[in-house]
């Protein structure tokens, strides 16, 4: 708040637009993963995303800030719906709850927790 100079509810809006992000991604990740296979999405949703990230961190206005968590979000979204595939495949259905988890809230808690 005191850097960007905004105000309480403003400065909730790189959460939330990373949180809209992690729900239009896979939009666009889902069907390039049935058709490249998982391992590209992984590979490059992460790329991108670490980029986006880094990009993050340099910021210097708050709509550069907000674009970026973003475009963060869009491109770590795929790893989302990848993911519960890939618990499907690896875990036995007993076994499934706490991977699944996992893997459900990492993104939401990073950035919450942040």
């Amino acid at each position: 708040m005191e850097e960007f100079g905004v105000g309480k509810t403003v400065s909730i809006l790189p959460l939330s637009v990373y949180a809209f992000a992690l729900g239009l991604g896979p939009v666009l990740g889902g069907p390039i993963s049935e058709t490249l296979g998982r391992l590209p999405v992984y590979l490059g949703s992460t790329l991108l995303g670490s980029f986006f990230t880094i990009g993050v961190g340099f910021s210097r206005s708050f709509p550069t800030l907000c674009i970026l968590r973003f475009l963060a979000g869009f491109c770590f979204a795929p790893s989302l719906a990848v993911a519960a595939g890939t618990v499907n495949e690896v875990f036995r259905p007993e076994k499934r709850a706490v991977p699944a988890t996992v893997c459900i809230l990492t993104p939401f808690l990073g950035p919450g927790l942040g």
